[in-house]
């Protein structure tokens, strides 16, 4: 639910960890991952929804439902000092990220760790991105970018 103002709407929402990751973390197939996000997309075409994260190639799948895209465009040490707080925050709490799936210290110092995604993907997945911006853009499509918190926080105190 998000709230504007002093009108309140109603908006699905749906996180791509959520739909991606099986109990014990076990990844979706490609087809198995496009299908759930379709059936999503699918009852939820006239309420409204929200999909958070990228997911790569993937992207396109909502891409040409949605009517606003919203990316955050933060620097490197903004994803980084985040991505930390939120680990430390689910290891030591044992916060479940998603379907029984809980992070622990020792997978941070892995090849499949987020941390080395970051560190190694970071600028290439930013140029990806700007292929599915190109790939997806028309005209009943807006995409605002933010390229810090303030901005974003900004943006939303204005709406």
């Amino acid at each position: 639910m998000i709230l504007t103002g002093a009108a309140v709407v109603v908006v699905f929402c749906s996180g791509k960890n959520s739909i991606a990751w099986k109990p014990n973390w076990t990844l979706i197939s490609n087809e198995e991952f496009i299908e759930k996000v379709e059936h999503f997309l699918e009852e939820n075409r006239n309420k409204g929804w929200v999909i958070d994260g990228g997911y790569g190639n993937k992207t396109d799948i909502h891409w040409k439902e949605a009517d606003l895209i919203i990316y955050l465009d933060y620097p490197f040490i903004v994803n980084f000092y985040r991505m930390l707080k939120r680990t430390l925050r689910r290891v030591i709490f044992k916060e479940e990220c998603c379907n029984g799936n809980y992070e622990n210290f020792s997978q941070q110092f892995t090849k499949d760790s987020l941390f080395y995604y970051l560190f190694t993907s970071f600028y290439k997945s930013k140029a990806k991105l700007e292929a599915v911006y190109e790939r997806n853009r028309r005209d009943n499509l807006e995409i605002i970018t933010f390229k810090n918190p303030h901005s974003l926080i900004k943006f939303l105190d204005y709406k």
